[in-house]
């Protein structure tokens, strides 16, 4: 029996790699449907359910598998896979959907073991419009809505060279909704910022909607006239400056210089700001003080290089406060450009901050504690009173907060 089963399943993997009768190349891909879309919003109304429609302008990657026939799950992984990486996923032009014949709680511990974020439908008979008949099946639909590309891939690379060989021939011109809408709402950050005269703030913002945005997009375009009309405003502050050179002003020419280099930094300007400060360096006997930018560009790029070796250990926390550490004490050099960054990229995940919390709870609290019980032994209360309560008030909810709250109620 064990025999005849074994015979049947060999049968039925070759007679998958053989049989074919997928849509051919270049016709249009008919669109999705499942009875029920997990990591999607099931509530929302119908037509924001996924849909090759409103996706037309990306690559989409469709990724088949049924619950009669396995390797569909040996598969998710390199899919999720192609799903988030940034050379491959939505901030590319390509998205991923996933779409299987099994019943929601068949996929459901699948998806969570995966941690698998793509769109996935369920009970889905999709697999009969493309008339498929082998699985797991990728198949790739061009930014024009047709059939680019279909197989079963008997290694992950199949996939991403088909990828890559797609874009390469129609690339793609649309940003997914989704992250379209964030960078509308990033957009109107921006314009918001420059209307107030935050050009710190209006660059960020404007950056990050540049990222969202896919190249070919209309919306692309607009973040980068933004970008430029930050760069301008900018290339107009610098204007005074030759002017004040002429009065020998040095010092007020100075401080715009180095305002522009550090408001625009990661904008042209900025780097044109530096360039004119060490030009005038050479100039002007004035400025010889720049002089120690060098040495400051040397201690700050040392100090990112340590950081960068902190986060690759996941010693979040130390390398939290040494990114801090540059943007305050070295925020005119170069490096202050790649702390920030890296400091926003963990500033955006909560597990991450927690750690940071967790050191720097650690690291203050044990200094202000102590401090506080060496002022209570000699009897400056007032001055161990503030310090207890400075625990109590920066990390409200930690057990230095309760050894603190009883050195307070020790003092009474």
């Amino acid at each position: 029996m064990r025999t005849t089963l074994f015979m049947v399943v060999l049968v039925g993997m070759v007679f998958a790699n053989v049989v074919r009768a997928d849509l051919e190349v270049g016709s249009y891909a008919p669109d999705v449907e499942a009875k029920e879309w997990l990591n999607a919003e099931n509530t929302l109304p119908e037509e924001e359910i996924p849909s090759l429609k409103e996706l037309r302008g990306m690559v989409v990657v469709l990724f088949f598998w049924v619950s009669f026939h396995s390797g569909g799950e040996n598969l998710m992984p390199f899919i999720n896979i192609v799903a988030t990486n940034p050379r491959l996923g939505r901030t590319q032009g390509i998205t991923v959907i996933g779409l299987t014949d099994a019943a929601r709680k068949t996929v459901e511990p699948v998806l969570k073991q995966e941690k698998v974020f793509f769109p996935v439908g369920v009970e889905s008979e999709t697999y009969k419009d493309y008339e498929i008949e082998s699985f797991p099946r990728v198949v790739i639909v061009d930014p024009d809505g047709k059939v680019a590309w279909s197989d079963s891939p008997s290694k992950p690379d199949d996939v991403v060279k088909a990828i890559f060989e797609v874009i390469e021939k129609t690339p793609p011109r649309m940003t997914h909704p989704e992250d379209a809408e964030l960078c509308r709402a990033d957009l109107a950050m921006a314009r918001a910022a420059i209307r107030k005269g935050e050009w710190r703030e209006a660059f960020k913002a404007a950056r990050a909607a540049h990222e969202r945005a896919v190249t070919g997009d209309p919306l692309k375009t607009i973040c980068l006239n933004t970008l430029d009309l930050i760069e301008a405003l900018g290339r107009d502050k610098m204007g005074p400056v030759d002017q004040l050179l002429d009065d020998e002003r040095y010092q007020e020419a100075l401080d715009i210089l180095r305002q522009v280099r550090r408001t625009f930094r990661g904008l042209d300007v900025s780097r044109k700001a530096k360039e004119r400060l060490n030009a005038l360096r050479e100039k002007y006997e004035q400025i010889a003080g720049l002089l120690q930018d060098r040495q400051d560009e040397h201690k700050a790029a040392e100090l990112y290089l340590e950081a960068r070796t902190w986060v690759e250990k996941r010693r979040f926390g130390p390398a939290c406060v040494q990114l801090e550490l540059i943007l305050k004490d070295y925020d005119e050099t170069d490096a202050a450009e790649f702390a920030e960054r890296m400091l926003e990229r963990m500033q955006e995940n909560p597990a991450v901050m927690v750690r940071v919390r967790d050191h720097k709870a650690a690291r203050d609290c044990q200094s202000w504690l102590s401090q506080g019980r060496a002022y209570k032994a000699a009897g400056r209360i007032d001055k161990a009173r503030e310090l207890f309560q400075c625990v109590i008030d920066n990390y409200a909810d930690t057990r230095w907060a309760q050894q603190a709250e009883r050195e307070l109620i020790n003092l009474r």
